[in-house]
């Protein structure tokens, strides 16, 4: 066995000498000095990215056979990490440590990677259906994952970890650096790596544990012992051509001459979707900055006539028209990033509050410049990946304009059977609760995409759209009138008005079948819906797959939806004394129940003080009234206690602590548990139910200002007895 150094170490031997040791240096110098490269030919800097892949090689190339389980997959995933790398150097702030960012970034790739197998491997299927000729054995078909594959299972978690904890892990359990060493590149103390690998384990274990997944022994810096080392050892032609790959992104040479063409690809696919993120926080920061900085003035820019002053100074760029659509949609999102990067820095700047507002107005007009730009894109290449790229930036990130409504209408039209719109698929379609365009493609892929675990997900998220529309209907009388003409503007007179004649009932039941389906046709899909990613059981039940979730859906649906007879609750008030919901008939009955924090240690907006905030609200309008104010504590009772009566409040509350969890059917033990309040009741965030007084649940999620108060006097005056009648 070679026992000497890599090839890539031996060909860059003298160079390391000529342009000082790259051994010693830290990730951050290395990085700089890859990314101050003159060209492709660049002899430092391919010194120090050939040292980084060196250093962090073989955890890279682990996490992507973990996640691929194949070694080409894995291989083409490697090379698209670091092409990633290659790509983005410019932009990354991580100190003197990237292996967590690459740590995540291997993860996405190998997913991707993983993905785009499981596509081809559906179409040579569906060629092997077609041509009698194929060789039936020769074909593989995607299957659910393995409940043993434990090192799958754990770098999806350690990438699932918060970034305090995830950094040690990567340096201590992946790397195998000691603590000290780990405490001198991250900059911390000792003490702090030592506790934050400490939480991690604790976190870890759960997570695997509720996974279905054991580790042999206990984490600890002997996770990755020699033998997994070696096993994970990156091939000195692997190496290579990596490093001579990444010298030629962004020099505008082709990466394929070194790397796979798979590896370009995914290495596009990923920096593409990265920068979407990236933007979709930082463009929503800076629109609340600038409202907040500018008032009504960037308003008024979306109002201006064309060529007007700050519009003209700020048009973007026209893009040639010999360029390929492709390479048009590349320009337009390196001005939109450009933009956004302009927009982020202007408040740092050394100048007089007037110019940085002015210098924000002009940024604004110019990215709404360019998000016209990329419908344009979009609408003169329809059915092409530029336009379908085009459309997902729209519809992920764009703030200042209104194309959002367009790309979702072109999408549902021309893209619902794309692979790519899975990363549209997730909570923040309840925002869109009245577009029809939404609506539209949420329907056609839960019809038509080829790719069950879409139709699974599209499914799941068109009956969450229902359901918040439902909601919304039933409270549209309470609306305060800016809340609905922000509601028109958003969604259109045309949508809001479609969507204000429909029956909230038909809705729920629509809501109802499509739970039906993703529960009996889309097993094994995974969850996203991130409202259940903590607590491991809500409702009683286990929250770790799609169908799962959609069961605890549907069971809210049929027990604690308007319409039903609110569940009995039976208990005991926080002086131990018992307390039943049926002791309040003949009353309205306001109840504001909590979220269930499965680790125990309360969230700050569960503190008393915080908790008793939207008490303290709506108490003055009902007191005196018929009407009782009741809710759920399950910690911090005698603080609770003493808030209650320091402010006079007329409320009462249950005592709901947590329950220590319960040996399931194969003995492993599950918890810690909601109590039994709020086992009956969803406890997967906060609520607010109004009761009327026979008992009957009339509204929910009722947080809107001013809205309890006006539910709680309809229901006063629908059971206020008439006038009797006056004897002549």
């Amino acid at each position: 066995m070679d026992s000497g150094p890599s090839g890539a170490a031996a060909r860059y031997l003298a160079t390391l000498f000529d342009s000082g040791t790259a051994a010693g240096l830290g990730d951050r110098v290395l990085l700089e000095r890859f990314a101050d490269r003159r060209g492709a030919d660049d002899a430092g800097a391919e010194a120090a990215f050939a040292a980084l892949v060196e250093r962090h090689g073989p955890m890279v190339l682990r996490v992507c056979r973990a996640a691929t389980g194949d070694r080409h997959e894995a291989e083409d995933a490697f090379q698209a990490t670091f092409l990633v790398l290659a790509s983005r150097a410019r932009s990354i702030r991580r100190g003197d440590s990237i292996g967590s960012w690459l740590h995540g970034v291997a993860l996405r790739v190998a997913g991707r990677a993983r993905w785009r197998a499981a596509r081809r491997r559906h179409h040579e299927q569906r060629h092997a259906e077609m041509n009698p000729a194929a060789r039936p054995d020769a074909i593989t078909t995607d299957r659910p994952p393995e409940a043993g594959d434990i090192d799958r299972v754990l770098h999806e978690e350690i990438g699932r970890l918060p970034e305090k904890y995830r950094r040690p892990v990567v340096l201590c359990y992946l790397e195998g650096l000691t603590h000290d060493q780990a405490a001198d590149q991250l900059g911390w103390p000792v003490g702090t790596v030592r506790r934050r690998l400490a939480g991690a384990r604790d976190r870890l274990r759960g997570r695997l544990t509720r996974r279905g997944a054991t580790l042999a022994v206990p984490l600890a810096p002997g996770l990755i012992e020699e033998s997994a080392r070696a096993a994970a050892a990156v091939p000195s032609g692997l190496a290579e051509s990596t490093v001579r790959a990444a010298l030629r992104v962004g020099t505008g040479q082709s990466a394929v001459a070194a790397a796979s063409i798979e590896a370009v690809e995914l290495m596009k696919e990923i920096t593409q979707a990265m920068t979407t993120k990236k933007l979709i926080a930082t463009a929503t920061a800076l629109l609340a900055a600038c409202l907040t900085t500018t008032g009504a003035g960037i308003l008024a820019i979306g109002g201006q006539q064309p060529g007007g002053p700050a519009v003209a100074q700020q048009q973007p760029k026209a893009q040639p028209p010999d360029l390929s659509p492709d390479d048009q949609f590349d320009a337009l999102l390196r001005q939109y990033e450009d933009g956004i990067e302009s927009n982020r820095m202007t408040p740092r700047a050394a100048l007089s509050p007037a110019e940085k507002q002015a210098r924000q107005k002009a940024n604004v007009a110019r990215l709404i410049g360019i998000e016209g730009q990329l419908l344009g894109l979009a609408r003169r290449h329809p059915r092409t990946p530029a336009a379908e790229q085009a459309l997902l930036v729209l519809v992920s990130y764009t703030v200042f304009g209104g194309e959002w409504r367009e790309a979702y209408r072109i999408l549902a039209r021309d893209h619902a059977r794309s692979d790519r719109i899975k990363q549209l698929l997730d909570p923040k379609l309840e925002l869109y609760w009245a577009s029809q365009h939404v609506e539209d493609l949420l329907h056609n892929a839960s019809e038509q995409n080829p790719y069950r675990e879409i139709r699974g997900l599209a499914c799941y998220w068109l009956a969450r759209v229902l359901e918040i529309r439902a909601e919304h209907l039933r409270l549209w009388a309470f609306e305060p009138p800016g809340n609905a003409q922000r509601w028109r503007d958003q969604f259109g007179a045309g949508d809001l008005d479609r969507v204000l004649r429909q029956d909230p009932k038909a809705l729920e039941h629509r809501a109802r079948r499509l739970l039906d389906r993703v529960i009996n046709e889309y097993p094994f899909v995974a969850n996203n819906d991130r409202k259940f990613e903590r607590p491991p059981l809500i409702l009683g039940q286990l929250a770790v797959d799609l169908p799962s979730v959609a069961r605890i859906r549907l069971d809210a649906l049929d027990r604690l939806s308007v319409g039903r007879r609110a569940p009995e609750i039976e208990g005991v008030d926080l002086d131990g004394r018992p307390m039943k919901l049926s002791d309040f008939r003949g009353k309205v009955v306001v109840l504001v129940t909590p979220r269930f924090l499965p680790d125990g240690n309360p969230a700050p907006a569960d503190a008393p003080a915080a908790r008793l905030s939207i008490i303290r609200r709506i108490a003055p309008a009902l007191r005196g009234k018929p009407v009782a104010l009741v809710s759920v504590a399950a910690y911090h009772r005698d603080e609770l206690k003493q808030e209650v009566q320091k402010g006079g409040l007329p409320v009462q509350f249950w005592w709901d602590p947590d329950r220590e969890g319960e040996p399931g059917p194969t003995g492993r033990v599950w918890g810690p548990r909601p109590g039994p309040i709020r086992t009956a009741w969803d406890a997967v965030e906060p609520n607010i139910y109004v009761i009327d007084q026979k008992g009957v649940i009339r509204y929910t999620h009722i947080f809107v200002n001013g809205a309890v108060e006006k539910a709680v006097a309809t229901l006063l005056d629908e059971h206020e007895p008439a006038d009797p009648p006056v004897r002549k």
